[in-house]
């Protein structure tokens, strides 16, 4: 992930190859949004976050309610926003190609946005 969204964590491994990811966010999260947070937790929500993980889901994962599941998926937002813009882009380009898949764009160009049609019209 840190290779596609090119932002804190990219600069580490820059720096650094051998770092290690979830030491490495876990150190962000304290700083950026002042929350120490267990490593396991860190890597369940950033691999929660990758697969596209809910935040009820997540709680589920990391033993906790809804709220601090919610509170933790955005404590690693605050630390990496560029993560949080890279899984919006992703989710947004995988609903374009379920649209594209079930024949609902009927035409794109590169400085034109797809045109869907909904499945009701005619």
């Amino acid at each position: 992930m840190a290779h596609f969204a090119e932002g804190k964590l990219f600069e580490a491994f820059k720096k650094d190859p051998k770092t290690d990811p979830h030491d490495a966010v876990q150190k962000l999260i304290e700083t950026e949004a002042g929350i120490l947070l267990p490593r396991k937790h860190v890597k369940i929500t950033g691999f929660g976050i990758m697969y596209g993980r809910g935040a009820p889901n997540l709680s589920t994962a990391l033993g906790v309610d809804v709220d601090t599941g919610k509170r933790t998926r955005d404590a690693y937002y605050a630390a990496l926003p560029e993560v949080r813009i890279l899984s919006n882009a992703t989710r947004a380009r995988g609903v374009m190609g379920s649209l594209f898949e079930h024949g609902e764009v009927a035409s794109t160009s590169e400085s034109q946005a797809p045109t869907v049609i909904s499945a009701t019209s005619s």
